[in-house]
């Protein structure tokens, strides 16, 4: 955690002379000790809110997940489970994603999840995620500009065109902003 504040804040000082706001935050692989973590501060919530990034592995049972979500919850957190797309659960049942959103957690899915560049299989699931409502904010998952590169443009302008300028104004937008404290 120190490394990552030491580097935050030497960022921070160059975002804040160019103007961009940039916000501390740190993505949770769930496990049991999750809250003692976040209680803890042995890791950050995302732009130290109640929002918390919380990521599965494929292999995790929606029980599991459904069961975290509500610790969470009951802790005070919302989470907002990243990457929805990749879990197997998803996979096999996508309507239980509803069942996640009603007990309060946000949906992530990935840019390029939904442009298609990580398979058809896993486009045609957002696709239907999307049309369901059952996502509520897209991010990129970019690890740099060559492995993992951003495709939150195109994204946006790919979900304008195919589910309306509203649609993409908040998922891209309006959703992400109120997880920053005012």
């Amino acid at each position: 955690i120190e490394e990552i504040e030491e580097h935050y804040n030497q960022l921070k000082a160059y975002s804040d002379e160019m103007g961009i706001g940039l916000y501390l935050g740190a993505e949770y692989h769930v496990n049991s000790h999750m809250m003692e973590a976040f209680s803890g501060n042995r890791c950050h919530s995302l732009a130290d809110s109640r929002y918390i990034l919380t990521e599965y592995s494929f292999y995790s049972e929606f029980s599991y997940a459904a069961q975290m979500t509500q610790e969470a919850i009951r802790f005070g957190y919302v989470p907002v489970i990243a990457h929805i797309e990749r879990y197997g659960f998803v996979m096999n049942n996508p309507d239980c994603v509803l069942e996640l959103q009603n007990m309060g957690a946000l949906i992530q899915a990935n840019a390029d999840a939904i442009l298609g560049l990580e398979g058809r299989k896993i486009k045609k699931l957002c696709k239907y995620l999307m049309k369901q409502g059952f996502i509520d904010i897209v991010a990129s998952d970019s690890h740099g500009i060559k492995e993992r590169a951003c495709h939150m443009k195109k994204c946006y302008d790919y979900v304008t065109k195919k589910y309306g300028a509203d649609v993409a104004q908040k998922l891209f937008v309006t959703n992400p902003v109120q997880i920053i404290p005012e």
